[in-house]
């Protein structure tokens, strides 16, 4: 039972160790595994939108994943410096309702950066919309216009959702109140809130406090997972220990046996040796013949 117990486990680390190292960009190039990780998933969905857990050329630092929108499970990344990113996919064909089509096409930045080949930041509006490209830059110029689009099923819509939809949880406005000394560093929590301008919480607030809810969703999973260890291991040392006792019940009677064996030839022996005893008394007996023919 315990082989089993362990090669489970094993199994399921080793699957999601693989899961969280394959993401893709939307042209299908697949990101460094050593830096990025999968954002948790939705069961309705299938894949999940990837962040990142440092920036490999020390521009910025790590991701935050951030749900937007009206869906469980729509990421973008919040980085430490507080901009917004659409990175990569669990599904390299970018066909997966866990996949953000944000900012995901072929169009091309003031760089002259196609969006789909790169991890393109997203400027948030004042009005709660987003904006591809950088705020400073070419999402500023797109907000100010008033071309900002919404996020509706995890997809593009210039249409804004209803705030009184059952669907659409508390709603935070991402500030830049969130810098690299707010509490943001690291990949240790999720921050799951709704983008809009329906509220004035920051996005550190929203961040902070769900990392409390990811605190605990984490430790149910690992608690759970220490304990079936456990259990396999209390099992094992319980049948261990019941074959050691049936073991040691049985070596007395086999130990029994053993001497009674060697007794009975013990006694062959003394019975044999008594034979060749008496035969030299008889013997013995024979050297008197001579004295009587004096």
């Amino acid at each position: 039972m315990l082989p089993e117990l362990l090669l489970a486990i094993t199994f399921f680390l080793a699957s999601s160790a693989i899961q969280a190292a394959r993401c893709y960009l939307p042209n299908g190039a697949e990101l460094n595994s050593t830096v990025t990780y999968m954002c948790p998933t939705n069961g309705a969905l299938e894949g999940s939108m990837c962040c990142q857990s440092m920036d490999p050329t020390g521009f910025s630092g790590a991701d935050k994943c951030l749900q937007v929108g009206n869906q469980a499970g729509s990421w973008l990344c919040l980085n430490d410096d507080g901009s917004l990113w659409r990175r990569g996919c669990s599904d390299r064909m970018w066909r997966s309702s866990g996949c953000m089509n944000v900012c995901a096409n072929q169009s091309a930045d003031n760089n002259g950066l196609t969006w789909a080949n790169v991890d393109e930041p997203v400027a948030t509006c004042d009005d709660g919309s987003f904006c591809c490209g950088p705020r400073s830059s070419i999402g500023g110029d797109c907000c100010r216009s008033g071309e900002g689009f919404w996020i509706v099923d995890g997809v593009e819509s210039k249409q804004k959702p209803s705030s009184t939809s059952e669907d659409i949880p508390a709603t935070v406005t991402i500030t830049k109140t969130a810098t690299s000394t707010d509490s943001l560093d690291g990949t240790d929590g999720v921050c799951s809130a709704t983008i809009t301008s329906t509220s004035t919480a920051s996005a550190t607030e929203a961040c902070s406090t769900n990392r409390h809810t990811g605190a605990i969703v984490g430790g149910s999973i690992g608690g759970a997972l220490v304990l079936a260890v456990l259990l396999g291991i209390g099992q094992c040392l319980f049948f261990r220990r019941k074959y050691r006792r049936e073991a040691v019940n049985a070596a007395p009677t086999e130990h029994v046996q053993g001497v009674s064996v060697n007794v009975e030839k013990q006694d062959e022996q003394r019975y044999v040796g008594n034979s060749q005893f008496h035969e030299l008394e008889g013997r013995a007996r024979l050297h008197e013949m001579p004295s009587r023919a004096t």
